[in-house]
């Protein structure tokens, strides 16, 4: 239940409440909004950043922002320790996990970033929503929820491509593709801002 700071990114324990981390002044603030809109309070005074990476739910705005932080999953098994990024551990949570268990994540914590979302309502959960980070040296993350089976990074001059969005009572595919390219082109526009 720890949540260690260091120059340039922080350690979350696996068993840090959600709430924990939205109180973390010093965390970057995309993360800790993204991590205020994953339930209401109930929730996140019980919900562990751990259970969060892994269920890997397709419409987590805070797996979304972590891609982009540079998540690195630690994973604890008999044979040792080791660093996963999260992109390549949402892609087969189970292969990821095999026998272990979620320890921490390492995310960066410099850089400036965006994040904008589509939903019914403020405070449901997004169809769509895009969040972006410019780190230090100019590189551009760009990470979608709600458009494939799990939050992915996607590349922010062909944003369409490689995603694979559902069609369901919440939004169909054409509409998660074009609010994937809308919300993508406001927050590189807002990194641009900033």
């Amino acid at each position: 239940t720890r949540i260690e700071h260091y120059a340039r990114q922080m350690t979350i324990g696996a068993m840090v409440r959600l709430q924990r981390l939205v109180d973390d002044e010093q965390a970057p603030t995309v993360l800790r909004q993204a991590a205020r809109r994953e339930g209401p309070n109930t929730f996140r005074n019980v919900g562990t950043i751990g259970g969060v990476i892994a269920t890997g739910d397709r419409d987590s705005e805070l797996l979304a922002a972590l891609l982009v932080f540079d998540a690195q999953v630690e994973v604890q098994t008999i044979g040792g320790s080791k660093k996963i990024p999260l992109q390549t551990f949402l892609r087969d949570i189970p292969a990821a996990l095999a026998g272990g268990v979620i320890t921490a994540v390492t995310v960066a914590t410099t850089g400036i970033a965006a994040a904008e979302r589509v939903a019914r309502t403020p405070a449901d959960t997004p169809i769509v929503a895009a969040v972006a980070r410019k780190d230090e040296n100019g590189e551009i993350r760009l990470a979608l929820c709600g458009v494939d089976a799990a939050p992915v990074l996607v590349d922010p001059d062909n944003v369409k491509a490689g995603i694979t969005p559902p069609d369901d009572f919440r939004g169909s595919r054409e509409y998660r593709r074009q609010m994937a390219a809308v919300l993508s082109r406001r927050v590189l526009q807002a990194l641009e801002q900033k």
